[in-house]
This record gives structure tokens, sequence and C-alpha cells, in this order.
């Protein structure tokens, strides 16, 4: 069968990658295998015709459920018979000797293999599809505001024009005024629109770079259509979405079936008609965001009990071939973002300057893997090691080409390099225990290695990534405002200066962020540039909301300064109004404990209290009554009590 090649976008081509790769050379002789393939392609009517299963109306939505459901679901062989059960929606599987029965058509045999649930691997890795409205308010809060910040800046460079406009004379000076707006708001879109790098460090299946897309191509269609008065530039939405996909779209994820989805989800998202699916190759990368070197550090053996003087040049900036190599992949990498993607022409030049990006710092990323898997455990002895970057040994450093690392400096030189940063950077990274192979290169790295998350390296890596006039958002656990092993992460984040840090919280009842089948207690981070030379935190109540109050939730969040009670890596406190922070601040300058005003005489002033509802807890003046099926009042055993020496300190205590 002839394929049109028009529409040939690389998905799983086997150049990509080995995961491709293996896709593409691997056939089957497997009768099961095959028939499986059949069937998910093909469904069967009434009348026992097949057709194939058309997808064309599977949206993003849909490729991030299945995303999760291959985390969530592994391949399995019995170790005996094994009951079949199907209860409460789902299917079980019962082996016999843990009470599993042998009926008829529900057991399987032992040896068998099958497909099963197993929720391990998304929790262990963290992953987690998120929801929509999440998404939507970290990219409008930060995304969306730096798009307002530009207009804004726009339109105060245009008032003399604007002002021209409305009181132009007659018709030839009006076009002649519109015209100019109209050409300096093409440029605008170009210059500080299409130059803006939103980055997702642990992408998934590409939710947040679709949903920062369309943010981004909706704003570019209505700034030009509010000040082109002719309509000579495009403004159509699905045109700039390319454009956008194109330029301003980062992602990396260690899994590799996560990055082809990606590209597919943004794919659905900007195709054109006649038009080849644009060009992502140079922007969408597979690899852990986690593990990888910094320049300045490489040249020095990681190992080396001689420590680099402060004035000592790094091996990059010694290096003069250096310089010209990555002069030469930042104008390649500028040549890749002006071109559209019109023709096969068009993505086949962008593929060649993006192989001559690749040959030319080919050399120095493989000077980073070692480097980097010196870091790891590799033995390599200091003279080697000096040796092999020294005189960029080709032949020994090959064989640390297939590592996964992501040298940051390297994959994207013209915007860490060149920019120094990314403008925006947003996600929901995983949340879980810093796997063991890569403990040792965690902990020579990074600040918050105590902090045993994985979620609060991706923090640090933001602060390393982002721009200091940048935005950020992260979608995290409640933790990160409380948890003694989050101290560390918390003082990193309060010494970036010029940074206001908004923190948003939300409990896990009566519902949850990420709804009722994932119960976390989760936080919002927020990075917004404020220019001062200082840093500000700002924080919210715990928010906690009905399923039914939902649609409300984002549009009601406050936040509230606290830089007056939270100067340290100590826990930030959940509060919503300037009386409360007033009380705190007042709180925090007293030095006596609370426990210095009890009583252990005085049973008159009392408090009684009780936990209740996970992290809820009751406070009262009056024990509640409890009563039994007659009537009769029972004695309280679930309450404990506190006495104080006066009534001013009760209600005090009960303020607190």
């Amino acid at each position: 069968m002839d394929i049109d090649q028009t529409y040939n976008g690389g998905l799983f081509s086997p150049q990509e990658s080995e995961f491709t790769r293996f896709i593409e050379e691997t056939r089957t002789t497997d009768r099961y295998l095959a028939e499986t393939l059949f069937n998910i392609t093909t469904y069967h009517e009434r009348n026992g015709q097949e057709r194939p299963i058309s997808y064309r109306d599977m949206s993003v939505r849909h490729l991030g459920t299945l995303y999760e459901g291959l985390l969530e679901h592994k391949l399995f062989i019995t170790k005996e018979e094994t009951e079949v059960r199907v209860a409460k929606g789902k299917i079980e599987f019962i082996p016999l000797s843990h009470g599993g029965r042998l009926l008829l058509g529900q057991t399987l045999a032992a040896g068998v293999v099958y497909f099963g649930s197993d929720q391990s691997e998304r929790k262990s890795s963290g992953s987690y599809f998120t929801p929509e409205d999440v998404v939507d308010y970290v990219a409008d809060v930060s995304v969306g505001e730096k798009l307002q910040t530009l207009k804004a800046d726009f339109l105060l460079q245009e008032k003399n024009n604007l002002d021209a406009l409305a009181h132009s004379k007659d018709e030839t000076e009006r076009k002649s005024i519109a015209n100019l707006i109209e050409e300096n708001a093409g440029i605008f879109v170009r210059e500080k629109i299409l130059s803006l790098s939103v980055l997702d460090p642990a992408m998934g299946s590409g939710h947040f770079l679709v949903n920062v897309t369309n943010l981004i191509a909706n704003f570019i269609t209505e700034f030009l259509n509010e000040v082109s008065i002719y309509g000579e530039t495009p403004t159509g939405t699905s045109y700039w979405r390319r454009w956008v996909v194109e330029n301003c779209i980062f992602g990396v994820d260690l899994n590799p079936l996560a990055v082809e989805l990606a590209k597919l989800s943004l794919w659905i998202l900007s195709m054109a008609k006649d038009q080849p699916l644009s060009f992502m190759n140079h922007h969408l990368k597979c690899g852990n965001s986690l593990v990888g070197a910094r320049l300045e550090n490489v040249g020095v053996y990681p190992h080396s009990k001689t420590k680099k003087e402060i004035r000592q040049l790094s091996y990059f900036d010694r290096d003069k071939e250096f310089k010209f190599a990555v002069e030469n992949a930042v104008a390649k990498a500028h040549l890749i973002a002006e071109k559209g993607s019109i023709s096969l022409d068009d993505v086949s030049a962008k593929k060649a300057w993006l192989d001559e990006i690749e040959n030319v710092l080919k050399i120095y990323k493989l000077i980073c893997n070692v480097h980097t898997n010196l870091q790891l455990g590799s033995g390599i002895s200091e003279d080697e090691y000096t040796s092999m970057i020294n005189q960029k040994d080709v032949l020994a450093l090959s064989a640390y080409e297939s590592e996964t690392f992501i040298h940051w400096e390297l994959e994207f030189p013209e915007i860490m390099l060149k920019n120094h940063g990314f403008d925006i950077i947003i996600g929901n990274p995983p949340y879980a225990n810093i796997p063991l192979e890569i403990s040792r290169f965690v902990e020579q790295n990074y600040a918050t290695y105590n902090s045993g998350d994985l979620y609060t390296l991706f923090i640090e890596k933001l602060i390393f990534l982002n721009k200091q006039s940048g935005y950020s958002g992260f979608v995290l656990p409640l933790s990160l405002t409380f948890s003694e092993s989050m101290q560390s992460v918390r003082q990193e984040l309060i010494t970036v200066l010029n940074k206001d840090w908004k923190v948003a919280s939300f409990d896990r009842i009566p519902d949850a962020l990420f709804g009722g089948n994932v119960r976390t207690r989760n936080s919002i981070l927020i990075g917004v540039p404020n220019n001062s030379g200082k840093n500000n935190l700002f924080t919210t109540p715990m928010y906690r909301w009905f399923a039914r109050e939902r649609e409300q939730l984002f549009s009601s969040i406050q936040y509230i300064n606290i830089n007056e009670i939270c100067k340290s890596g100590g826990g930030w406190a959940k509060i919503g109004s300037e009386k409360q922070v007033n009380v705190l601040s007042t709180l925090f300058r007293k030095k006596a404990p609370l426990s210095s005003a009890f009583s252990k005489t005085n049973k008159v002033n009392t408090l009684y209290f009780s936990s209740t509802a996970y992290n809820w807890l009751t406070v009262t003046k009056k024990m509640p009554p409890v009563y039994d099926l007659d009537g009769n009042l029972l004695e309280q055993t679930k309450y404990g009590s506190l006495q104080f020496e006066t009534e001013n300190d009760t209600w005090f205590g009960l303020s607190i």
C-alpha cells in the first residue's frame, strides 16, 4: 500500500530512538499478539463485517488517559491456578492460595500470561494526568501573565501611533498609520511572542504543552484582531498554532513512549491541510531531566581532592573550538525557528540543520556523559578522565554515547547559553522517592538531596533553568509547605532574588485536586519576577471544597504576603488575611510557649479538642454532649482537655 508521505512527521520512525527502532525491526509470528493488534484496530458490526476503527476523534485527554493506563498495567504470569473475579467494576486475579476458587470459565491455569493492574509503576514514577482546570490555572498565571505583560509593553510603545490613528484626518492618513501599527504588531509577534520558551521538564503525554500552545495561539489571534485594522496579517488560530509549536514549546521526559505521545498530541493540535506535520525533534527530547552535567563543573575530576580555584576557567571556557561550535548550533537553531513547515522540503531542511547541531555538539555531549557517569559511580581514574576529555578521544568517549542524560546547556544552547534560561517552566513533576541508581549523583549535585523526593529535585532544576525574569508554575504535594524534610527546598526557593513565590494549598476532603480516585493534598507553586532585588512569599488558606463547587475553586484563589512570619526554610503558614498575618506575627514575637499559660489546678478555664477527619482538629470551649439510643447522657471519651490560668488565656488558646 502506498502511504502519503505529506503527513509523515516521523512518529515512531526507526531513526528516532532504540524504542522506535525496536517497533520497526521486530516481527512477530505469535498469533495471539497478531490477534490483539487486529482487535485494537478493527471492530465487528452486527452483520459480522469487519471495519477499521477511526481514531480521528481521539482527543489529547484520551492520549493522557491511555498513558496513565499503560503505567498502571503490566503483563504477569500465574504461578498457580488463579481465579478471575469482577468486583465493584474491577477485575481481580486471586490465586487459590489467597482465597481464589475454581470456577468454570473463570480460572487461569498456572503458567498463563495475563494483563493485570499494577499501580506501583504509576505510583513509583509519581505520574498522574493533571485535571484540565489545574493545567489551565497554572498556564494562565504563568504564561498568561507573561503574555499580558508583553502586550502592555507593546501598547505603551505604540501609544503615540494609536493616538494618531484615533485622530487621523482622512482615510489616507488613517490607512498609513494603521499599516504602521500592523507592521509593528507583526514584528512584536515574531520577536516577542514566538521567541518565548515554555518548558515542561516532565511532560508526560504533553497535556501542559498542548494547553500552552492553545493559550499563546489564541492570544496572538486576539491581539492581531485587536490591532490590525485592515487585516493584512494572518490571524487564524490554526495558522499560529504551528508557529507556536515549533518555536515556543519545549519538553523532556524519561519515558520514550511519553515523548512520542506528546508529539502526537501536538501534531493533532497543529495539523493543517496539505502541509506536513510540525517539526518538533529539536524541542521535545527523551532523557533524564535530573541527571546531566553542568558545563562549569566539567574538566575537574569529580572525586579529586584538589579543589578548583575560584578564578580558574572551566574546561569549556578554555576550549576555543567550543565557542564556535555553540555559535554554529545557535545559528542553525535560529534557522529552524525562522522557517515555516509549509512543504516537505522545509521539514527536510530543518532535519538537516538539526543533524548539524547534533554533530557539532556531539563530542562535548560525550565528554559530559563521561563526567556524569563518574558521579554515578563509574570507576575510571583521574588520569583516564583527564586524558579522554583533553584529547577528545572519540574512540574512548564513544563508549558513553548511548546514555539518556540531559545536559541542558548542550541540549538547548540557544536557550541556556544565549538567552540565559527558559522564559517559563511549568508542569506536574513526579512525586516519588529518589531512585537508588541515581542517589549518588543526586547527593553530589542537589542541595535538596536529603528531602528524599524527586519533586524537590525538579524544583531545584527549575531554579537553575528559569531565567531571572522568568515565570514558573508547578503542581506539587502539600508537604512542600510544612514537612521538615522539605526544609532544604523551601530554603532554596526563598534565596532566589527578584521573585515572588505564590503557594496555593488544597486539602483532599471533601474533594481533592486530582479527584476522588487520587486523594492527595497538593500545593501549586507559582513564580513571578518582581525586579525589586528581593523576594516575596505569598500563601493562601487551605482550600476545601465539595465537587459541586469545583468550577469556582480557581477563580476564588487569593494570596497574602507572609514575608513577616516566614523568613526562613521553616514551615509556610496557610492563611488568607492580613488579620491572620498580624496574629501570627504577634505570636512569633512572644518567646513564651502556649504551655506557659496552662494550669494544673484550675478546672474552670478549659478548652476541649479532638482529632477528626484526616488532619482537621476540632477545638471548643464546651464539651459536646453524647447520648445513647435511649437519650441518656454518656461520658465523652474522644475529647482531650487543656486547662488555662485565666479566661483570657483560654480565648487566646482558642484563637490559635
